[in-house]
């Protein structure tokens, strides 16, 4: 997805699969951390999001796509897509677990 900005470059990023479990995470994320340490014998994709929030202009490109993806103002790791449908962030994949 290319959304058109003002600035001088615009990135591509990794978008949640559309089928399985897909997880954005980034370092020093405590509940990053507990939902891998939940996940770890299930398969899933990870996508490491911590180069597209160093640069302000990338930061708010990639915020862009996660709301256009999401339809939310997604702000909290992990982000976590079953699908390629949006669940929510670990609390809420827990709960979503939990209803199955």
């Amino acid at each position: 997805m290319k959304i058109k900005y003002k600035h001088k470059y615009i990135m591509e990023f990794p978008k949640p699969s559309e089928t399985g479990l897909t997880v954005f995470t980034r370092d020093n994320c405590i509940n990053c951390d507990k939902l891998k340490g939940y996940l770890k014998n299930r398969r899933y994709k990870v996508v490491y999001c911590d180069p597209y929030l160093t640069d302000e202009h990338v930061k708010k490109q990639f915020i862009d796509q996660l709301f256009y993806i999401t339809g939310k103002r997604v702000r909290h790791f992990p982000i976590v897509f079953l699908d390629g449908l949006y669940i929510g962030n670990y609390d809420d994949f827990l709960d979503f677990e939990n209803d199955f």
